[in-house]
C-alpha cells in the first residue's frame, strides 16, 4: 500500500469517528450559550480544514501533511480518543466506549500514516498547515472547556 493511500484511509476513518463523537456529544446539550455557538463554529471550521487537507493530500500535494498529522494526533487520538477514555473510564457504559476506542485506534493509525507520508514525500513539507491545525485544535478545546 502506498503512503498516500494509507494516509487517506486512516485519516478519513479518524475524521469520521471524531465527527460522529462530536455531533453525538452536542446532541445531548439542553441549552446553548454564546460560548457553545462559538465552539460549534470553531469545530465546524476545524472539520472544513481537515477535509480540505484530505482533499489536497489526495491530489498528491505535500503541504497538508503536517496538518493531517496534527489533527490526527491532537484532535482524534489525544482529545477525542485517549482524553475521552480517561474522562469516562470509571462511569462509562460499554456502548459509550465505542467512539473513544475508535478515535484512539484510527487516530494512532492516522498519525503513523501521516508521519510515513511526510518522511516519504520527495520535497520538504512546509509546517504552515500544522500550525493552522494546532491553532484550530487549541481554540476548539479551549471553547469546549468553557461550555
Amino acid at each position: 500500500m502506498s503512503p498516500r493511500l494509507a494516509l487517506l484511509r486512516t485519516s478519513g476513518s479518524a475524521f469520521g469517528f471524531s465527527l460522529f463523537q462530536t455531533v453525538h456529544r452536542w446532541m445531548d446539550e439542553d441549552k446553548i450559550s454564546g460560548v457553545s455557538v462559538a465552539a460549534i463554529l470553531v469545530v465546524a471550521l476545524l472539520y472544513v480544514w481537515w477535509s480540505r487537507c484530505l482533499q489536497e493530500a489526495g491530489r498528491g500535494e505535500g503541504s497538508p501533511l503536517p496538518g493531517l498529522l496534527v489533527l490526527a494526533a491532537a484532535w482524534s487520538f489525544a482529545a477525542l480518543g485517549v482524553g475521552a477514555l480517561a474522562e469516562c473510564r470509571p462511569t462509562c457504559h460499554r456502548s459509550e466506549l465505542f467512539t473513544p476506542i475508535g478515535n484512539t485506534a484510527f487516530g494512532a493509525a492516522a498519525v503513523g500514516a501521516s508521519w510515513w507520508a511526510i518522511r516519504r514525500h520527495p520535497s520538504p513539507v512546509p509546517a504552515r498547515a500544522g500550525l493552522i491545525s494546532a491553532g484550530l485544535v487549541a481554540a476548539s478545546l479551549t471553547l469546549q472547556a468553557l461550555t
